[in-house]
């Protein structure tokens, strides 16, 4: 399982060590790069993050794209994710 439920509430299992408790920025990240443990890493991460805060970390970052569902259902791109992406017409 990787959630729990207090009170009627999700939480899921991703702990910011700051707080020592579950943040709320996005429902999901995705990291693109060709090294699979650093994608590992860097999704956790960021998903610690901010959409802004990620945006911007992700962007600074060589060979590194991003992919968040927000809370808002919205999907939001890293400044060249899109070039990773192909979609059928």
């Amino acid at each position: 399982m990787n959630f729990y439920l207090v009170d009627g509430e999700v939480y899921h299992h991703i702990i910011n060590p700051y707080t020592m408790y579950p943040d709320r920025y996005s429902r999901q990240v995705t990291i693109i790069t060709n090294d699979s443990r650093a994608a590992d890493i860097l999704s956790t991460s960021v998903y610690l993050m901010t959409l802004e805060d990620g945006l911007e970390f992700v962007d600074s970052l060589e060979n590194v794209e991003a992919i968040w569902y927000g809370l808002d259902d919205e999907i939001y791109y890293s400044k060249n994710a899109l070039d990773f992406l192909t979609f059928d017409e």
